[in-house]
């Protein structure tokens, strides 16, 4: 839920949205922030031009592809993929856990239980060697956790 008013660089992208013909809202354009598909306001994100500041042409046509492309989507991760898949220039990192979500799930769940081994392991021994180590430690501790494969070996 958009807890603000909508800048003026994201007004302005609401009336571009708008002039060809796409529907775009405030609480759209913050959940897509939200999910890393379009950048936030800032900066290095934002050109002046003549006393405003906008949002790049670059950023327009994002939001205008993933306009065309979300009444085709459930979530955030369909979106991402299917915008990647259309060529649209969607950002790398929610197109890599859409992708590592729905084709690799498996993956997905391990890494994330071996990111729990990780955390539990106490912060004082915690890059004592390479990270390298961690990982490796956190990786046996998730693996001895099959009881079934610890005592086929």
């Amino acid at each position: 839920m958009v807890r603000t008013e909508p800048n003026a660089a994201d007004r302005r992208l609401i009336q571009l949205t708008a002039a060809r013909g796409l529907e775009l809202s405030p609480y759209q354009l913050e959940r897509w922030r939200t999910a890393g598909l379009i950048p936030r306001p800032g900066p290095d994100t934002l050109v002046q031009v003549g006393s405003a500041k906008v949002y790049p042409s670059e950023t327009a046509a994002l939001v205008a592809g993933l306009l065309v492309c979300a009444p085709l989507c459930r979530t955030n991760e369909d979106l991402a993929l299917l915008a990647f898949f259309n060529e649209i220039p969607v950002p790398s990192g929610p197109v890599r856990v859409a992708l590592l979500k729905n084709y690799f799930p498996q993956y997905s769940k391990i890494r994330k239980r071996e990111n729990e081994a990780l955390q539990r392991i106490p912060a004082e021994h915690r890059e004592q060697d390479r990270p390298w180590y961690d990982w490796a430690e956190a990786a046996a501790a998730v693996d001895m956790e099959n009881k079934a494969a610890v005592r086929q070996m």
